[in-house]
């Protein structure tokens, strides 16, 4: 009787666990991609924008909300695994480019 329970227990979470995750994949969409997230701590973010990706979901405008994931949305993802979050991000500025400061010395180099 009490196997009986546990089992029952585990089928019912493995199928809340297996509904969450579609909710999260049903928040992801492959065509609003925007770029990569290049570096992430407690207080801010880096994203590399790509323009071309940026040009197809209408411009990042600042205050603009972003979704960070590694969900990918072909799969249905298991929310019991770490990779499964989704993270908002607000743009608030630009950064540099981790290579600044060689684009910088080719460009003074050019000119």
């Amino acid at each position: 009787m009490n196997d009986l329970f546990n089992q029952e227990v585990a089928d019912s979470k493995e199928e809340a666990a297996e509904e969450a995750g579609g909710k999260l994949s049903s928040y992801i969409d492959e065509t609003t991609r925007a770029g990569d997230l290049l570096s992430l701590d407690y207080l801010e973010a880096t994203v590399l924008v790509q323009d071309a990706l940026r040009q197809d979901v209408g411009g990042l405008p600042m205050g603009c909300f972003l979704l960070a994931t590694r969900i990918d949305p072909k799969t249905k993802p298991k929310p019991d695994k770490e990779d499964t979050a989704l993270i908002l991000l607000r743009v608030i500025g630009h950064a540099p480019l981790p290579n600044q400061q060689e684009t910088d010395a080719w460009r003074y180099d050019a000119a």
